[in-house]
Formats: structure tokens, C-alpha cells, sequence
């Protein structure tokens, strides 16, 4: 299966190579229709995410995105670029490669800022939180509870989770083929709540399109300009 897989990327690297010089340059590529590849296998979803730096594969959960990664590597790609690219295929499917734009941060008793949530989570971030705000726009509070349900409904391979009830690492070792977000601690950055944050990786902006409730844990408000609190962000997956 990972032979057959292999042909099917190799096939199309030039065309890859393509897309990752528009969205080095733009943000984002152009969308490939991959429809060819349920010739290889029957997936109940095609819904898949990769995310690479350099000679890196940084995370690619599914097999065939984790060929797809291993041929950007292997195909040398992205030798010299220092940004981080995430690979998403949609359930059409079309593949799509977006230059990462955000990063999680957080500041300790002692002022030293630090990451906050990995960049593979905060990568998930990015094509889930514009969908998610858009979603509780006008909704009033909402639940960390609630958005997970959403979340899962709207896009089934990601795993959403809570670190007050679960590890990341047991979470991933029961879901080897999905990806993995602590959508509590997520939200918490999203929201500028105390010393976390989110903010754009070339222009320093933070990320607050949320509110978070001073008085219930865990519960959220999108702010009514919310899209203005995004800044670099180039149009949702």
C-alpha cells in the first residue's frame, strides 16, 4: 500500500513543488484535485493533514499524508526554507499547502517567553479556529465541552481533547491516525487569557478573536470583530 502511495506523490511532485513556491510566497497554493487517489484504497474520508519544516516531517498522522511528507523530504523541497508548511487535504479531495503563519506563547513567573503549544497543534489551529468562531459568532458563551462535539462532527480527523482529563500522549496512542489538539489549552491562548497567547509569526499581532468567561472555567465568547483579531491569516481550510 505505501508503494502504491509512493507513485501517486511521486507523480505529482513537480506540481507540489509548485504549490509550495505560491504559498512560500502567498500563504497559501492553489487547491490539486487528488480524486485519483480512492483508486488506491477506500477510505471512509480523505480528510488529511501533514505539517514539514525543512528536512523535517514534523507531524503526519494518516499514511498517506505521511508519504506525501516523506516525498517533500526525500524530493528535498524545502532545503533552505526556514518557514513551517501545513499539507491539508479537504474531503473532495483536494490536497492545499498554507505557509504557517502562527505560533503559541506564554510568559513565565520569571518574564521569559516560551512555547506554548507545539507548533503541530497550533498548525491544526489555524484552519480550525477561524471555522470555529464563525460557527459561536452571535452564540453567546460557549462550552469547551461544546466545541468539541462541533469539532469532531466537522472535521473527523481531528481528535479534540481536554489536558484536565487526558495526556496527549495516551490520546495519540489511542488515535495513531488522526490529529491530536488540547482544544482547552487552545482556546485558553486563543483568548489572551492571563500570560498565553497567540500571535503572528512575521508580524509579532496577537490572536484574541476570543473572551474568555473571568468567572466559569472553560467558557468562551467570539468577539463581534473577531476576524480583525486574526491577523495573516489566509482564508479558512
Amino acid at each position: 500500500m505505501t508503494s502504491r502511495y509512493n507513485k501517486f506523490w511521486q507523480d505529482r511532485v513537480e506540481i507540489i513543488g509548485e504549490m509550495l513556491s505560491q504559498a512560500s510566497r502567498d500563504g497559501i497554493s492553489k487547491r490539486l484535485d487528488i480524486s485519483e487517489i480512492s483508486q488506491i484504497d477506500k477510505h471512509l474520508t480523505w480528510h488529511g493533514f501533514a505539517l514539514i519544516k525543512g528536512s523535517r516531517v514534523v507531524d503526519a498522522p494518516m499514511i498517506h499524508m505521511a508519504v506525501l511528507a516523506d516525498t517533500v523530504v526525500r524530493e528535498k523541497l524545502l532545503i533552505g526554507d526556514c518557514n513551517r508548511y501545513r499539507f491539508i487535504v479537504d474531503d473532495q479531495p483536494r490536497l492545499t499547502v498554507y505557509r504557517m503563519v502562527w505560533r503559541a506563547r506564554c510568559q513565565t513567573s520569571d518574564k521569559k517567553e516560551m512555547s506554548a503549544l507545539s507548533y503541530a497543534q497550533v498548525a491544526i489551529l489555524e484552519g480550525l479556529l477561524p471555522q470555529l468562531c464563525a460557527h459561536y459568532e452571535g452564540h453567546g458563551w460557549f462550552h469547551v465541552g461544546d466545541a468539541q462535539v462541533w469539532i469532531r462532527r466537522q472535521f473527523p480527523y481531528i481528535v479534540p481533547f481536554t489536558s484536565t482529563t487526558e495526556k496527549i500522549v495516551e490520546v495519540r496512542a489511542s488515535n495513531p491516525e488522526k490529529c491530536c489538539i488540547d482544544i482547552q489549552y487552545a482556546l485558553y491562548c486563543a483568548s489572551a487569557y492571563k500570560s498565553y497567547w497567540i500571535e503572528s509569526i512575521q508580524s509579532g499581532k496577537r490572536v484574541i478573536p476570543l473572551t474568555k468567561n473571568p468567572n466559569e472555567n472553560m467558557v468562551y465568547s467570539v468577539k463581534p470583530d473577531w476576524q480583525k483579531h486574526i491577523p495573516d491569516h489566509h482564508r479558512v481550510d
